[in-house]
């Protein structure tokens, strides 16, 4: 079992079975690439034609972004 160094300030460590290494694909990496173009150069918004994973990566990666500039702003 794999679990982070990383304390986070509110719940759990994560926690995994398998190697962390493993979670982070080449789709990933395109993913963060296209989160990071699309705020600097905002895209369609229609999300009915985005692919399911790009949405839920969007969601994810703002309610990350939120929380640090939250952290920073406190």
């Amino acid at each position: 079992m794999w679990i982070s160094a990383i304390q986070p300030s509110e719940g759990p460590r994560l926690a995994l079975t398998e190697c962390p290494v493993s979670y982070v694909t080449g789709e990933s990496e395109a993913l963060l690439e296209d989160f990071r173009a699309h705020l600097t150069i905002p895209s369609s918004n229609d999300l009915l034609a985005w692919p399911a994973r790009r949405v839920d990566a969007f969601a994810w990666l703002w309610r990350e972004l939120r929380k640090m500039e939250n952290a920073q702003n406190a």
